[in-house]
């Protein structure tokens, strides 16, 4: 169950992996998407759509 697996944990690796030379907030991630994202947790889904705006700005704005 759940308790069993407590301290356990899971990785994987990164396809296309990109750093950026500075974070995009959350707040123009939100702006740009126009989803209000929650940003509790370490990793979460965005749909096609939100993942390509963000791409398209992130290619214009941040040197990759």
């Amino acid at each position: 169950g759940e308790e069993e697996h407590r301290n356990e944990e899971y990785c994987m690796k990164l396809n296309k992996f990109k750093k950026l030379m500075q974070p995009l907030p959350a707040a123009e991630i939100k702006t740009i998407t126009g989803v209000n994202y929650r940003f509790m947790s370490t990793m979460f889904a965005i749909d096609k759509d939100s993942g390509d705006k963000l791409w398209q700005h992130i290619s214009k704005k941040y040197i990759l």
